[in-house]
């Protein structure tokens, strides 16, 4: 049966998810990976992913501390360049963000200005300790962006009708 409607879902995807779902083991058994495999597929739900400049250094960065080999970081940062679509957040945009958001967040700036600038609808990450906060998730509602794990943005695409 052929869908006349679609609904936009836009990510910003923090490195700790993107991280959890390449080392995942058995490979694409993770929330992580399954969220990743399914933004790459179109159904009734368009799924938009976000990345800035500083996520995808973070993402290299953190990918030689573990020790993963240069070829595969560059695999794997293409990918994630080549699905996403690109936000441009200055230095700016994050110290106009610091001006308002708590103080809790300020570790995390770059991943909240490029929600807040790409139109994000949520926020998916691992980070309890900055973004999965009370009052991150509170300030950031205030521009329409939930901030989820991964297990609960697969159940709430579920919901939305893909898979």
């Amino acid at each position: 049966m052929r869908h006349f409607w679609t609904i936009e879902v836009r990510l910003v995807v923090d490195t700790n998810v993107r991280v959890a779902a390449e080392l995942a083991f058995p490979k694409g058994r993770s929330p992580a990976a399954q969220l990743l495999h399914i933004a790459g597929r179109q159904q009734r739900v368009t799924i938009v992913l976000l990345r800035s400049t500083e996520l995808q250094n973070e993402l290299r960065d953190l990918l030689r501390r573990l020790g993963t080999p240069v070829g595969e970081i560059a695999v794997i940062v293409y990918e994630a360049s080549f699905f996403s679509k690109f936000v441009d957040v200055t230095e700016e945009d994050i110290d106009a963000l610091r001006a308002q958001a708590p103080p809790v967040a300020h570790d995390d700036l770059h991943v909240t200005a490029c929600a807040i600038k790409g139109k994000a609808t949520h926020l998916v990450t691992y980070d309890d300790r900055n973004l999965l906060t009370t009052e991150t998730k509170r300030f950031l509602r205030r521009f329409g962006i939930k901030v989820v794990k991964p297990e609960k943005m697969l159940a709430e695409l579920r919901r939305l009708g893909d898979p």
